[in-house]
């Protein structure tokens, strides 16, 4: 089951610190319409099919300085969150394996992703170290050695199409893309793309391509804004 459960509205002033959160089966930490502060905890050996370290849904708290590392899930080995508006700063997400976002995987919500060391995380398909179709604010952050594709910009509809901000991050040595923009498919002649503003990154000595585009290009940077190093 859970090791540690927020499901009772708690607020920031509830707050999660110095402590190790190990061998849950189901999530590491659950989160449900609740709003507690976690800091400095580790946050590591934990399995879910939905957020192996952490599941988060209406979170709008705050995730500080904590290390979430040796998780699995089929989707977010280490985070997963959605619908939430938290702010996650400092951690070190490392060496957790998934399928779809072996670091973070990020859907829907506006939450800041600010500043965090994101190391030797695994997906089988997409977003080792994040997968992301939100409008969060993802600035500062820095994204190594993944294995597949480090960063996953993906559009899941016509309406749902990531509005977020993706800016002075750094991404190196993912054994595949080290970006990756994916599309939803509507009809043969329509695709549509994220549009994300991706500004002032660096991406670099990825496997393949540092950004991959799937289906062409001149659609999705209609759709983006672009003007990084």
């Amino acid at each position: 089951g859970d090791v540690v459960t927020f499901d009772s509205g708690e607020g920031t002033d509830s707050v999660l610190e110095g402590v190790t959160i190990s061998g849950g089966s189901t999530h590491g930490i659950y989160i449900y319409k609740a709003d507690p502060t976690i800091r400095d905890c580790i946050i590591v050996d934990n399995s879910a099919t939905y957020g192996g370290g952490v599941y988060a849904d209406e979170f709008d708290g705050v995730f500080e300085d904590n290390t979430v590392t040796n998780n699995s899930a089929t989707y977010g080995a280490g985070i997963y969150a959605i619908d939430s508006n938290a702010t996650f700063t400092g951690n070190d997400i490392s060496t957790n394996a998934g399928t779809y976002g072996g670091g973070m995987y990020v859907r829907d919500g506006s939450p800041v992703i600010d500043a965090n060391w994101l190391e030797a995380n695994s997906a089988a398909s997409y977003g080792a170290a994040m997968w992301l179709n939100s409008t969060a604010t993802v600035t500062n952050n820095v994204m190594l050695d993944s294995s597949g594709h480090a960063l996953y910009l993906d559009a899941s509809s016509s309406s749902s199409r990531d509005g977020s901000d993706v800016l002075h991050n750094t991404i190196v040595d993912a054994t595949s893309y080290g970006v990756y923009v994916d599309y939803y498919y509507y009809s043969s002649s329509t695709r549509y793309y994220p549009t994300t503003d991706f500004i002032n990154n660096i991406v670099y000595s990825s496997g393949s391509y540092d950004v991959y585009v799937a289906g062409g290009y001149s659609s999705a940077f209609s759709s983006m804004t672009w003007d990084n190093n």
